[in-house]
């Protein structure tokens, strides 16, 4: 439990940092548009992700049980008496997940982790009449880009969050700012909890100021993940 708890805070954060990294690189309009299609990128590796967290919480964190299961875990929720904030996270995310299920499942099975082709081929039609069929090779494939192939994407995201393609900005935004928001409150409850084990099992006490390690971070705003990148001199 305590292990997992780490590395799922781990991946959160990971995710949710190269979210926003990527979404806040400006450039010309091409760049623009391709830094939004990575930022989402993220933004789907961070709901399937939750999603695994969440399952993780129910079942090791509070002892809920799945319908193949014999034996109820613990409630390690209760034996660590998390405070009022974890406990009102939980329910925010047991809310998100009741609500959103569906729109969750479709975001990990079929768009990000899995290549649904029937979906694929199910979307199709909609390119008839657009002008949207653009890929831009580059000498290094890594710099390609595929706008014709992102936009499938996007387009299954924005219908499946009940909106249309014409307000697909509002749905975009709404999408991040949900996500965020549920990578919050989980990440409140195991932080809560790797808190707690650690004082209880493991002893915690006051670094000196000699022992103290200090790094120099870039805020979040001023960090940038770009999609383009020139490679290397021995690479080219």
């Amino acid at each position: 439990m305590f292990v997992t708890s780490l590395n799922i805070l781990r991946d959160l954060s990971v995710y949710r940092n190269c979210q926003a990294f990527s979404l806040g690189f400006q450039g010309n309009a091409l760049i623009t548009e391709a830094q939004i299609y990575q930022g989402l990128l993220f933004s789907r590796l961070l709901v399937s992700a939750l999603r695994e967290a969440f399952t993780f919480l129910r079942i090791g964190l509070t002892g809920e049980q799945r319908s193949h299961q014999k034996v109820r875990t613990a409630n390690l929720s209760a034996a660590y008496e998390l405070d009022s904030e974890a406990q009102a996270a939980l329910g925010a995310a047991r809310q998100f997940f009741r609500e959103r299920k569906e729109f969750v499942e479709i975001v990990r099975n079929q768009l990000t982790f899995h290549y649904d082709y029937d979906r694929a081929v199910a979307n199709l039609p909609a390119l008839e009449g657009e002008d949207d069929g653009t890929v831009f090779f580059a000498r290094d494939h890594n710099n390609a880009y595929y706008p014709f192939a992102e936009e499938r994407i996007l387009r299954c995201v924005v219908e499946e969050s009940g909106f249309e393609w014409k307000d697909r900005q509002k749905a975009t935004i709404e999408l991040v700012r949900d996500v965020c928001g549920l990578s919050d409150r989980i990440s409140d409850v195991l932080g809560e909890f790797v808190y707690r084990f650690t004082r209880k099992h493991l002893g915690m006490r006051e670094m000196s100021r000699g022992e103290a390690v200090r790094i120099v971070v870039p805020r979040v705003d001023r960090a940038r993940l770009p999609r383009f990148v020139a490679p290397a001199p021995e690479q080219s």
